[in-house]
Formats: C-alpha cells, structure tokens, sequence
C-alpha cells in the first residue's frame, strides 16, 4: 500500500472518532440525569374492632346481658337481667330491636348447680325452684341463647289433608277449616308449638285473591285467611313469615359482681 494511501485512512479513522466524541458529547448535555427511584405500592391495613362490652356485662351473639339482682320467694330464686343490643334492630329481626336473648342459665351455689330456662327472648326474669338465698349463689353462666332470624317459608297444603306440616322445630301448622261464602272462602289455620317463633309468626295467602290474614286474638293458635275468588285452589300454597329464633349452645359467665340481693 503506498505511503498517501495510507495516510488517507488514518485521517477518516481520525475524522470517525472524532465525530462520535462530539456526538457523544452533545447528547449527555441534552437529556437530563437519570435517577433511580424505587418505588414502593402503597398498602392497606384492614382492621376489625369487635364492638366494646362494658365490664359486668356478658357477650351473647349481637347482645350483651348484665344480672341486675337476685331474690328469693316463697321456694323460689329469681334473677332478674337486662338485654341490650350492639347492632341496630327492627321489626324484622325482633320485638324492640332484640336479635339475640339468653336461653338456658346455670347458677352454681354452695349446695350445687341448678339450671332454668326463662320464658321466651323477650323474658327479663329467669326463675329457679329451689331453697337457695341469694346470698349462697357463686356464680352464673348462659348455656344457651336464642337468635332471631327472618322467616319466609312456603308450604303446601292439600284441602283435604288435615295433617301436621312442620314450618320449623317445635312449631307446625294445618288445615283446620274451610268456610264457603258469598265472595269467596275462609279458609283457617291452625298452628301449635312450645318454641318463641310461634309467637311472632303469621300464615298468609300467596296470590292477588288472598286479600287479608289475621290472627284470632291475641296469643290465639289459629289464623283466618280470605280468599277472595270464585273458587279455591287446591292445593294451597301459603307462605309463613315472621321471625324464628334459633338456639345456640353457649358457655358465657355473666358477672354477679354488682347484683342486688334480697
């Protein structure tokens, strides 16, 4: 290779890098310094405060009960209690807003345990047969508690069957009569049960020709429903509705520590 041949190449060789420095240069001024950042998601902390319970009361599902006194009368020892709700309440979830009530108590005495039921969710008295005074009672726990639930249940009812149908435990209905009359039919129900549910229950019609349901009298066993139609069908389809308390097995002491005793 001859000498300017050479020399020419090594000039674009030159001439090469020199342009990719200035190129170089040009470009680190024009954008911005990069920075590493790191980033964090954001997170959340999700928090469950059970609501608070005052000292001396006991916590049964969406209630809370507290002893108010002890007493003793005539072969009887009675505690008396009160039931507060944690949770709002209403007509569909119990008598003044009342979800859950003790079922079953245990006192424990010094001659032994004895154990009563009280009458229903809505009794504020639950009472012992026994000589016990009030003064030998060491302590008391709820073995059992009720809580409301909503009842809407379907039955079926053929006219010329008079049989039980269960609506639910310790409560059943049946056909107990149908009156013809001029615009229509009577048609009566009748129920029987020992459980709170059956008090706060009612049977009606299911169509636009039941018009109307009502209960006897009060505390009465059978419903009158009227049927408005040119004939009835058969078989009936009623639905029960109101509220059935279900009853829970419990191991709650509950505080005599600010009961009253006589």
């Amino acid at each position: 290779m001859s000498r300017s041949l050479i020399a020419a190449f090594a000039g674009l060789v030159v001439g090469l890098v020199g342009s990719i420095a200035v190129v170089g240069a040009v470009t680190d001024d024009a954008l911005p310094a990069s920075t590493s950042t790191a980033t964090t998601a954001p997170t959340s902390t999700t928090t469950t405060t059970a609501p608070l319970v005052p000292a001396g009361e006991a916590r049964i599902g969406p209630s809370t009960v507290t002893a108010t006194e002890l007493r003793s009368d005539a072969g009887i020892l009675a505690l008396e209690y009160e039931v507060t709700p944690l949770t709002p309440g209403g007509a569909d979830r119990g008598e003044h807003g009342v979800v859950a009530a003790p079922a079953r108590w245990t006192l424990e005495t010094i001659d032994g345990a004895l154990t009563a039921e009280p009458f229903g969710p809505f009794e504020r008295t639950v009472r012992f047969a026994t000589d016990t005074e009030p003064a030998d009672v060491l302590e008391a726990r709820i073995d059992a508690y009720w809580v409301a639930t909503p009842l809407d249940h379907e039955i079926v009812v053929e006219r010329s069957d008079a049989s039980w149908i269960e609506v639910v435990p310790d409560v059943r209905v049946r056909l107990l009569q149908i009156v013809e009359q001029g615009s229509g039919f009577l048609v009566i129900i009748e129920g029987s049960g020992d459980a709170p549910s059956f008090s706060s229950m009612a049977v009606e019609g299911d169509g636009r020709e039941w018009i109307s349901s009502s209960r006897s009298m009060l505390g009465s066993t059978r419903w009158t429903l009227d049927y408005r139609g040119e004939e009835l069908p058969d078989p009936l389809v009623l639905t029960v509705r109101g509220i059935t308390w279900l009853e829970l097995p419990a191991d709650v002491p509950v505080s005599l520590a600010t009961v009253t005793r006589s």
